[in-house]
């Protein structure tokens, strides 16, 4: 043990969120490597996961630089029953299915078919890796 201290000493301390993009070394892992099962997850999984457990299946968080040039982010797994919540505002995105378009609507369905097969962000901007989109299944339908 006194070994395993001396080298954690020299490691930095991480303060404040750890970015999407950041890994964790986990042990006893299905599928890892070894006889203790090790590998790494990104936090984005982690985060996803923990999501998931908490408030159910279906919430997915992205980021900015998961939206392609049109500000659209396609996964065929979503519902045609959402809400997006964007941290750069603080609040829960308009979505009007009536009028999909901004400003009545920040967020509208790209939908192939009756199929939701992604969303796309209506805010005329360029969004980062900074800017954070949570998206919940709505069991009360959409705002």
């Amino acid at each position: 043990m006194a070994a395993c201290d001396q080298e954690i000493a020299g490691v930095p301390i991480l303060t404040g969120c750890p970015a999407d993009t950041e890994y964790f070394l986990v042990m006893g892992a299905i599928g890892g490597l070894g006889a203790g099962g090790y590998g790494r997850r990104s936090w984005l999984d982690i985060k996803n996961c923990l999501l998931d457990q908490i408030f159910g299946p279906g919430i997915l968080t992205i980021n900015g630089t998961q939206l392609d040039g049109s500000n659209q982010y396609l996964n065929s797994d979503l519902i045609d029953q959402l809400v997006v919540y964007y941290n750069g505002l603080n609040r829960f995105l308009l979505h009007d299915n009536g009028n999909e378009t901004y400003p009545t609507s920040e967020w509208k369905y790209i939908k192939s078919g009756s199929s939701v097969v992604g969303i796309q962000i209506l805010i005329p901007v360029t969004f980062t890796s900074a800017d954070i989109f949570t998206i919940f299944p709505n069991p009360n339908g959409n705002p």
